[in-house]
């Protein structure tokens, strides 16, 4: 512990004196000593979307506000990594923008139980309204249709959003690919919520299941160059 504190007092002094922090030495590496205006404009859209979401406490006011932030989050984060390996596509940034969204929504769902007991909540409070569902009864983890129909309507918008990436599955080039294979895992989980009837607090569920059948799905679409 020790070691790991003096590290990072040596990093912060560093910083302060102009030094090579290894964040910046990554991204340095990875985008260049002279990122493109695309790559600069992603990477401050999926920094002040964390920024703003580690700062609100409440929850989101609509699930468009939940699309704004997976997109900004997830999808500059897919579409940084796209254009960091030379693939500059508008296809491919389009399906990234969709894919993007799936992930960001999908994430937020199968954290509803982990942000729960950090006393966050991402369900739509307007949703929340419409369906009778409070804040601190997500808190609480309490299961209930309303929550159920909530959680449904962000897994819709979010299979939406993944449908469409997919649709442009024949317009992306082949090297492009690989990174669309994130589209496996929440295609899963976005089946598994339906098969539970949209119950976000399912713990087994947010798992994931055997991570060896994930493995052999994402082997199996990157064998046969799909996702």
């Amino acid at each position: 512990i020790d070691g790991l504190t003096t590290r990072s007092s040596d990093d912060a002094r560093k910083v302060e004196a102009g030094g090579e922090h290894p964040v910046l030495v990554a991204l340095s590496a990875a985008l260049g000593n002279a990122p493109s205006a695309r790559a600069k404009t992603w990477m401050k859209r999926m920094i002040d979307a964390r920024i703003t979401d580690a700062s609100t406490s409440g929850p989101p006011g609509t699930v468009m506000d939940l699309e704004r932030y997976a997109s900004d989050a997830h999808g500059s984060a897919l579409t940084l990594a796209l254009d960091a390996c030379g693939i500059r596509n508008a296809d491919a940034d389009h399906a990234a923008s969709h894919l993007g969204k799936a992930i960001g929504l999908s994430a937020l769902l199968r954290g509803t139980t982990a942000h729960a007991k950090q006393r966050r909540c991402y369900f739509p409070s307007d949703a929340c309204a419409r369906r009778g569902v409070s804040t601190e009864s997500v808190y609480r983890l309490e299961p209930s249709e309303g929550a159920r129909d909530v959680a449904h309507e962000v897994a819709s918008v979010a299979k939406a959003h993944l449908d469409s990436a997919r649709a442009m599955e024949e317009r992306i080039p082949s090297d492009a690919k690989p990174f669309f294979l994130q589209a496996v895992p929440v295609g899963r989980y976005l089946d598994a919520l339906e098969a539970k009837d949209f119950d976000a607090f399912d713990e087994a569920v947010a798992r994931g299941g055997a991570p060896l059948f994930m493995q052999c799905a994402v082997a199996w679409n990157a064998f046969r160059g799909t996702y």
